[in-house]
C-alpha cells in the first residue's frame, strides 16, 4: 500500500506536488485571497502539524518550513500530506482546494534530492 492510500482513501483526492527540500512551498489554487483557514501538514509518523494560514494573492497556499520542524521537509523523511480546514482539530478536510480545474482534498507533497 502506498503512502497516500495509507492516509487518504482515494489517492486521485490529492494533488501530486514535487518540492525542493527546505524550500517555500507555493501552489496557487481558486482560493480566494484573504480567506483564513488551518493548515494542517501529516507526516509519515503521523505527526500532525497545524498552523493558521491566509491566501495569499492569485489563491496561493504558501507552506513555509520555518514555522514547522525542519526535518519534515527532506526527502529522507518521506511524502508529507497537507491540507486546509476551518477547524485546527482533527482530519476535516471541509475546504476544496480547485487547481487547475480539478478539486482535491489535500495534497501529497514529495521532496526532490
Amino acid at each position: 500500500m502506498s503512502f497516500c492510500e495509507e492516509i487518504t482513501n482515494n489517492c486521485d483526492e490529492c494533488y501530486q506536488y514535487l518540492a525542493d527540500q527546505c524550500s517555500v512551498i507555493s501552489i496557487i489554487t481558486d482560493l480566494i485571497e484573504g480567506d483564513e483557514y488551518y493548515l494542517h501538514i501529516l507526516d509519515k509518523f503521523e505527526k500532525h502539524y497545524v498552523i493558521e494560514t491566509m491566501i495569499g494573492e492569485d489563491g496561493k497556499i504558501t507552506i513555509d518550513p520555518f514555522f514547522f520542524d525542519k526535518k519534515i521537509f527532506i526527502k529522507s523523511n518521506g511524502k508529507l500530506e497537507v491540507w486546509l480546514s476551518t477547524q485546527q482539530y482533527g482530519q476535516n478536510y471541509d475546504v476544496p482546494i480547485t487547481i487547475n480545474d480539478i478539486i482535491y482534498n489535500c495534497i501529497i507533497v514529495s521532496f526532490n534530492e
